[in-house]
Order: C-alpha cells, then sequence, then structure tokens
C-alpha cells in the first residue's frame, strides 16, 4: 500500500530493521505498517496515484478549395451562370428565367425561383 508521510516517523516492515520514513515522501510499504501509520500514529495519509486526464481532440477543418456563393442577386443576373445542386452535385447551367418565378435549367428542367436559392451554389 502506498502511503504519504505528514511527518517524520520509524517503522520496521519486517519487524527487525527500523526505519526512517521522511515527511512529505510517498513509500510504498506492507498493510499492517500503513494501518499503522495512518490509523494509530496519524502521521501519514492513504496515498493514491493522480488520474490524468487526457487533453480533449482537436480536429482540424480543412478549408472549402471552392469559393461558395448565394444566389442571392436578381433572377435575370442568373442567364449563363453554371450552379451546382448542394445534395447531388449534379451542375447545370442557367438558360433562361421566365417571369413568374421559373427558371429554365440546361437539361430543360424548370425549377422554381426559391428552389434554387436553397438548394443550389455557384459554381
Amino acid at each position: 500500500m502506498k502511503v504519504k508521510m505528514f511527518r517524520n516517523a520509524k517503522g520496521s516492515e519486517n519487524g527487525i530493521t527500523l526505519k526512517e520514513f521522511k515527511a512529505g515522501e510517498v513509500y510504498d510499504i506492507i498493510p499492517n505498517l500503513a494501518e499503522a501509520f495512518v490509523v494509530h500514529m496519524k502521521v501519514a495519509e492513504y496515498y493514491t496515484e493522480p488520474i490524468e486526464i487526457p487533453e480533449p481532440m482537436k480536429f482540424e477543418i480543412p478549408e472549402k478549395s471552392y469559393k461558395v456563393i448565394t444566389l442571392k442577386d436578381k433572377p435575370r443576373k442568373w442567364v449563363g451562370m453554371e450552379i451546382r445542386d448542394k445534395d447531388s452535385g449534379t451542375i447545370l447551367t442557367v438558360k433562361d428565367v421566365i417571369r413568374g418565378g421559373t427558371v429554365v435549367m440546361s437539361d430543360d428542367r424548370h425549377l422554381a425561383y426559391g428552389t434554387i436559392r436553397k438548394q443550389w451554389e455557384i459554381v
């Protein structure tokens, strides 16, 4: 058992050899002597190793290799712009902007302005 001494004290682990235990030191001694120092003589306390708490892991987020520009401009300026679907990654070109809230894509798909603004980004 490990004990940390408060004061100097003499004791014997084998009953024959007397040894001096110094204050402030930590000793690994037999349980009977440890009990004598801690309980009866009150010159030491039971000692446990301090627990080392590992540092939290740090994660580095790599920077994006492309610049994301949102579609905040007026829809008329979108014509000819290449945009990418955030979910599938499909890249299309805006062919035309129709009055009433519709955008015609290069694959002849018709999408609403709101859908384009939320789900697509400029390439």
